[in-house]
């Protein structure tokens, strides 16, 4: 009886940690010869985004990296970042994460680092894919980078970040490999003020221990050792959140009388994000286009964490401390979008915006 026991936890044991392994199954996404634009390839990598409630505590633990792994991607994004050989199979993928990760070249254009097998359609690991262009000498917008940290919740994101990416000539890409609900537990990290709301384990904006979160830092990192950048959020709104406003955008501060006065006055006119929503306005008129002192909307990304670190918060703190006036940078654009403002149609009229904001004589 008692080897009979042991047995079956053995099995189980084993069943649990070899699962993934045993079924898993090569995304075909670079092997289909019908992809050819970057925006189609990442619309085929986002249907294994890990979906909602996918994860029991057990499996999402099993499949966030541990020290060694997390330092592994860390030096996995470093190197994108650092490539300038012209040729992406000369960035290696640290051996820890080799049977996981790659690093592919496409349409001789691009470098993605990306995931290589999934398990029950969907990603093993999901700690998302990023892009950087082949050669990063001749790029129009050499200190601006696009994030979208909530696919299919904010729907069509990842694919407006990759049009713009490859458009406007953007220094990197960085998409989340699971939706912010993947794991249905509320978060130890940033504790939200209102009866009702839950931010989630997996919800890059709002933990500091997701993959996402520790590939933004490393991306920050590598721009502020070159000098300042902007760090733009992609994300999404449903129609009834704050629908007076096409697009929403902000820094990562509510409405104290210090932050308004941030947005307007000191430094106000300089921001990125003033120029930015200007050239929006131009370019779109029909759409409103707000930031927090034109409009009420509560989206704030107030508790964002990677804005909060942008924003000079220190990295032990973000779960815990908002950014200030004081503090705050600029440098972080966190963009709420109606569905409209995801679409194909507008792609074009955005890169424009985005060369006219960053590039050179822009912000």
């Amino acid at each position: 009886m008692l080897y009979l026991y042991w047995t079956i936890i053995f099995n189980t044991l084993t069943s649990f940690f070899f699962h993934s392994s045993a079924n898993a199954t090569p995304i075909p996404c670079f092997a289909n010869s019908s992809i050819t634009t970057l925006e189609s390839l990442i619309s085929c990598f986002d249907t294994f985004t890990v979906t909602e409630g996918f994860y029991s505590e057990e499996t999402y633990a099993k499949a966030q990296p541990a020290p060694a792994e997390s330092a592994a991607w860390i030096q996995a994004v470093r190197s994108m970042l650092n490539s300038a050989s012209g040729d992406c199979t000369l960035i290696t993928v640290p051996d820890i994460l080799a049977s996981s990760y790659t690093i592919t070249p496409f349409l001789n254009q691009y470098c993605v680092l990306h995931e290589l097998d999934s398990s029950e359609g969907v990603y093993i690991k999901g700690w998302g894919l990023m892009v950087v262009p082949l050669a990063s000498t001749t790029l129009t917008l050499p200190n601006v980078h696009i994030s979208t940290p909530h696919p299919i919740f904010d729907l069509h994101t990842p694919q407006q970040a990759a049009a713009l990416f490859a458009g406007a000539g953007v220094r990197s890409l960085l998409v989340s490999g699971r939706i912010r609900t993947a794991l249905l537990n509320q978060t130890d990290c940033i504790h939200p003020s209102g009866n009702g709301t839950v931010y989630y384990k997996t919800d890059p904006a709002h933990d500091d221990k997701e993959p996402f979160v520790v590939a933004s830092k490393e991306i920050y990192r590598y721009q502020h050792a070159k000098g300042e950048g902007v760090f733009i959020q992609m994300h999404g709104k449903g129609a009834s959140s704050c629908p007076q406003d096409t697009m929403f955008l902000s820094s990562g501060l509510g409405r104290s009388t210090s932050s308004l006065t941030w947005y307007t006055t000191s430094p106000g006119p300089t921001l990125p994000i003033r120029h930015l929503q200007q050239n929006l306005r131009t370019t779109f008129p029909e759409w409103n286009i707000s930031l927090p002192t034109d409009s009420e909307c509560d989206l704030t990304a107030t508790t964002n964490v990677v804005g909060r670190y942008i924003n000079g918060v220190e990295e032990s703190r973000v779960c815990v401390e908002g950014a200030t006036a004081d503090s705050a940078t600029g440098e972080f654009i966190h963009i709420e979008q109606a569905i409209v403002a995801r679409g194909q149609e507008a792609y074009e009229r955005w890169v424009n915006v985005l060369v006219e904001t960053f590039g050179r004589g822009g912000s």
